[in-house]
């Protein structure tokens, strides 16, 4: 008889155990952690939580000046500042980058303004028009390059460094054979013979 009520009293106790629920906070990640497992840290105090359906709720209080407690705070602490270091790094980085970009647009702001100011702008000679004529019928393919011809001369402006920068009007035959219309060119080109076409 003694056995069989010990027996019993052992299989109504396993339940109770298997159901308890431990809350603690997390000394390395310092996160609340729920588990049916113990945390591998000193237990100072356990103080109930209250209840669930599966079981009891107990709140674990750790011992904070255990060794195993310290190592954890540190790790996160170390971990913590070194992302900190490392964000602080990259923001001073950008802070940088963003300086040496403002200065460098002041910069060529500064160098286009004298530029501009030691311009001159003037009526086009026949011979930079022709010498854009050219460059036009190299960059842009027209039907009959032939049949291109100036409808407005526009205006040039020389710069100091020897660039020039016409803006004139330009009609070609299409594969129609009939002029469609003049458009607006902006043709620049410098003194090593490179030049730039654009269309408006």
């Amino acid at each position: 008889m003694r056995k069989t009520v010990f027996l019993s009293c052992v299989l109504l106790a396993c339940p109770a155990l298997a159901g308890e629920l431990y809350r603690w906070t997390d000394p390395e990640t310092g996160k609340a952690i729920a588990s049916p497992a113990l945390p591998p840290y000193p237990i100072k105090e356990k103080v109930p939580g209250g209840q669930l359906p599966s079981g009891d709720v107990i709140k674990l209080i750790l011992d904070e000046n255990s060794p195993q407690y310290k190592a954890a705070v540190a790790r996160r602490k170390a971990e913590e500042d070194q992302i900190r270091q490392k964000e602080e790094a990259m923001a001073k980085q950008k802070a940088e980058k963003e300086a040496r970009e403002t200065e460098e647009r002041r910069l060529t702001a500064e160098a286009e303004a004298k530029r501009q100011a030691a311009s001159k702008t003037r009526e086009p000679t026949e011979d930079e028009i022709q010498t854009c004529l050219g460059f036009l019928r190299q960059g842009l393919e027209f039907k009959d390059p032939e049949s291109v011809r100036v409808e407005d001369r526009g205006l040039i402006t020389v710069y100091k460094d020897g660039e020039k920068n016409l803006t004139f009007k330009v009609n070609a035959k299409n594969s129609y054979g009939a002029y469609a219309g003049a458009k607006t060119y902006n043709c620049k080109y410098f003194p090593d013979g490179s030049f730039k076409i654009n269309d408006w």
